[in-house]
């Protein structure tokens, strides 16, 4: 502390007003930085509980909404019929529309496939406001096995996934198991910026909130798995609740812990597709993510996070002074870490150097692009997505303006 104190003292030496506001922004967000890092390192060595064999293993129904054929399923899908697990799989393939493209590839799995019990479902409901609501409520139906598990159509899993979930829910009291959703398989600048940005952000926030969190109360729908018996008990709930509201994969988790169910996050490599976007349709697709994440965290952490992300004060810092040693060297010192952080991630957690290496110069522009989407989703409150326009009705649920 004393040396801090120092260091503190030789800033405010060099600087006064707004910029010492703005340098001791920029320190605050490089510690946090380091305390998301010590996390993520926490949380890639800590080991993944391994299956129990003293008693029958539970059977795995694994529901995979599916919609149009651009990520990558056919390689995704072959992964999901070639599991390590020694207990029973079933797969469930969902669909809204028999028509749609992606049907003769799952088609194609099932006839290759012909002992792996696996079924496509075209789903008949329409009472939610998302098609894929209503598509895994239809699924629910057909399930057979007591472990549950809802993956994304463009999840990238090995061969143990499944033998990993359901060791970690035979952790006693885990209700839900579910894993931080990663970017994989960049091939464009738009996909790259995304990528490691949104993968870097994972590293450190989601670490920090993983590690002082006193329970988990968010999910990501490429990775959620679930005892079903825990999920009966509150199913109508869920139902009704998905039905109209914005994020399954946000809500359950959170519904799950409002009753009392353990949720957790645990290291299993399960990252998604994302590639062959335009810039445009990145810039899309995070305005509208960005406008749900403000209804989940409220106007005040969007706010408190353009002063954490620390390129943001950084660049702002910088613009005002130039030519002054210290704002040029915290600049540097905030890219230079967040690239360290982003390096670190890509090795350990998805071993994809090869993949990004050429594009970790992103990432400051990955940050500075929150300041504009955390403007658009303080200044917006309808989002529009598959050609309809929804507006937030209450926290979480919407209604639908264009009926």
């Amino acid at each position: 502390m004393q040396y801090f104190g120092h260091f503190l003292e030789t800033l405010s030496g060099h600087l006064s007003g707004m910029p010492l506001l703005l340098a001791c922004t920029v320190i605050l967000g490089i510690v946090l930085q380091c305390i998301g890092l010590f996390g993520l390192l926490l949380f890639r060595f800590r080991p993944v509980q391994q299956l129990r064999n003293d008693k029958p293993l539970p059977g795995v129904s694994i529901i995979k909404p599916c919609f149009t054929n651009i990520d990558n399923e056919e390689q995704n899908f072959d992964a999901f019929f070639n599991q390590t697990y020694p207990g029973k799989i079933q797969l469930l393939f969902v669909v809204s529309q028999k028509t749609d493209p992606i049907v003769p590839v799952i088609q194609s799995f099932l006839a290759r496939y012909p002992h792996v019990d696996a079924q496509l479902i075209v789903s008949v409901t329409r009472k939610a406001y998302w098609l894929k609501v209503d598509a895994m409520c239809d699924a629910h139906l057909s399930i057979k096995h007591e472990l549950v598990i809802w993956s994304d159509s463009d999840a990238i899993i090995n061969p143990d996934y499944v033998t990993q979930m359901v060791g970690c829910l035979q952790e006693p009291g885990i209700s839900m198991v579910t894993t931080p959703q990663y970017d994989l398989r960049v091939n464009n600048f738009a996909t790259a910026l995304k990528v490691l940005g949104n993968n870097c952000d994972v590293a450190v926030y989601t670490m920090i909130f993983n590690l002082f969190a006193r329970k988990i109360n968010v999910g990501w729908g490429h990775s959620l798995g679930f005892h079903r018996a825990a999920f009966q008990e509150i199913e109508t709930e869920i139902w009704e609740t998905l039905s109209s509201s914005f994020g399954d994969d946000i809500l359950l988790p959170k519904l799950f812990n409002k009753h009392g169910k353990k949720v957790v996050f645990r290291n299993i490599y399960c990252p998604v597709q994302y590639s062959n976007k335009t810039l445009r349709q990145m810039l899309s697709q995070q305005e509208r993510f960005a406008i749900c994440q403000r209804v989940f965290v409220g106007r005040a952490v969007v706010l408190l996070g353009f002063l954490l992300i620390p390129q943001i004060p950084a660049t702002l810092l910088l613009l005002l002074m130039p030519t002054h040693p210290v704002a040029l060297t915290l600049f540097l010192s905030v890219i230079g870490i967040r690239i360290a952080v982003s390096f670190i991630f890509e090795s350990l957690i998805l071993g994809s150097i090869r993949m990004t290496l050429k594009y970790f110069w992103t990432i400051p522009l990955w940050d500075l692009m929150h300041l504009y989407l955390g403007f658009y989703s303080l200044t917006h409150k309808q989002v529009e997505y598959h050609g309809k326009v929804f507006r937030f009705s209450d926290r979480y649920l919407l209604e639908e303006l264009n009926k």
